[in-house]
């Protein structure tokens, strides 16, 4: 009898496991790193172009729409609404469960 419990327990444990990682893939955490380090780095002009199109190509295979028309909104930013539009994208990303990165 405990061989069917076995068999059910293994499943649901790894089922759980899988709810508690990120939804988001590493190319995607990957865009969502390139758009923090600008923020956090200085916030350089020339810099910023550079970390959008990192972010474009990142999420070329995404599923996440959203974050997708948020890269779209950053490349189409005025430079004075980068700073803005970075933070919210930025916010898009940890509400999709990205977390920042250690280091």
């Amino acid at each position: 009898m405990r061989k069917p419990m076995v068999l059910v327990c293994v499943p649901v444990l790894l089922l759980g496991l899988g709810a508690c990682s990120s939804g988001l893939s590493l190319a995607e955490e990957d865009a969502c790193n390139a758009i923090h380090a600008w923020s956090t780095g200085g916030r350089e002009t020339d810099h910023f172009d550079k970390m959008v199109a990192l972010a474009q190509e990142g999420l070329e295979d995404s599923d996440q729409g959203s974050l997708i028309t948020a890269a779209d909104e950053l490349a189409d930013s005025a430079e004075a609404d980068r700073v803005a539009t970075a933070t919210d994208f930025i916010g898009l990303c940890s509400d999709l469960g990205w977390e920042l990165p250690e280091g």
